[in-house]
């Protein structure tokens, strides 16, 4: 169950990262890994430095990370799924 906090987040960092979707980086990273993945095309500079102005998490609970993590896990893109999310 998405809490407002944690919707408010994961609507945040799909906000920094979607405008920066290259698909001519997307297509050779989902094959590099193989065709496991859809990505946006990102790469991790541009990722980190879009991510640096969101929010701390370290006053978070430990479900309220849970619930957060779970939903970036439900995005289908990869660079959501990278554990990059400052403390």
């Amino acid at each position: 169950m998405t809490t407002p906090a944690v919707a408010a987040l994961l609507s945040q960092i799909e906000a920094a990262l979607r405008p920066l979707a290259d698909a001519l980086q997307a297509a050779p990273m989902r094959a590099y890994m193989l065709d496991q993945f859809a990505f946006l095309g990102v790469r991790a500079t541009p990722r980190r430095l879009a991510l640096r102005a969101l929010p701390r998490l370290n006053t978070w609970t430990a479900p309220e990370l849970l619930v957060l993590a779970e939903a970036l896990w439900e995005l289908p893109e990869r660079e959501f799924h990278y554990g990059r999310w400052t403390c």
